[in-house]
């Protein structure tokens, strides 16, 4: 929701600034041609590990919805060795952290 708002106002107030945003990514000379694909299966990661409460598939969608893949972006992927076994089923409640 967070984020569907802030789009929703950017967009409001400045509707050009999408179009030249997404025909940068596509001019870019380090992106790939699977960027559209990549885009829409971390999309679709992103909402099966929030449907499911896998939180180390986040980093992972991060990693795949990124323009420019370079060296130092694989280390986006390290998150989801700390995040995995997190998952949200196991962490304590509120009242359980006191």
């Amino acid at each position: 929701g967070g984020t569907a708002a802030v789009v929703a106002v950017s967009f409001a107030l400045a509707p050009s600034a999408w179009s030249d945003w997404f025909a940068f990514l596509l001019a870019s000379s380090g992106r790939s041609d699977l960027l559209v694909p990549r885009t829409v299966i971390a999309a679709g990661l992103l909402a099966f590990g929030a449907a499911t409460g896998r939180r180390w598939l986040v980093p992972v969608a991060v990693w795949m919805a990124l323009p420019n893949v370079i060296l130092n972006s694989w280390v986006i992927l390290l998150a989801a060795i700390r995040l995995r076994g997190r998952d949200v089923r196991d962490a304590p409640t509120p009242g359980e952290r006191a």
